[in-house]
């Protein structure tokens, strides 16, 4: 399969082919702001218009209307084109934001597991000085003990 480049992904020159692809890629202008909208209608013609232009042409031979002419279909394209140049843009777009997400995620978890690892240290280490201090006290009181019986004899 040959590839045409749209945006910075790749969409395959046959897939193209089967939306009634007819105008060259290199003659599409890249889509503005102004001239192109996506929405989910024109999301699900992109996804059915093989089996609606297997439809749409049987309807026209029936029906004896005449089908549509090159030059519509070249507009038709070229706006498909813009639309799958922007879709495979936005694609892009979220899979680097996907990507920059997970790894904060990972990176966050890690960051979580220290934090707990050091929570325990200190947790451990506090009960070990209360031990250590209950220790010394009971030290305390034994040679404050003894003292008072040297002093009282």
């Amino acid at each position: 399969d040959d590839e045409a480049s749209l945006g910075n992904g790749k969409v395959s020159e046959s897939v193209l082919c089967q939306a009634g692809s007819l105008a060259s890629y290199d003659e599409m202008d890249s889509p503005g702001p102004s001239d192109l909208v996506v929405n989910e209608r024109n999301v699900k013609e992109l996804r059915d218009f093989p089996h609606k232009q297997h439809r749409m042409n049987s309807r026209w031979k029936s029906s004896g209307r005449r089908s549509p002419t090159k030059e519509s279909l070249m507009e038709r394209n070229k706006t498909l084109v813009k639309e799958v140049r922007f879709a495979d843009q936005t694609c892009v777009e979220l899979a680097e934001k996907n990507k920059y997400h997970k790894n904060e995620a990972a990176r966050l978890k890690k960051d979580l597991a220290s934090a707990n690892r050091e929570i325990n240290n200190l947790r451990s280490s506090h009960e070990n000085t209360l031990q250590e201090n209950a220790k010394l006290k009971a030290m305390i009181e034994m040679f404050q003990g003894q003292k008072n019986e040297m002093e009282n004899q």
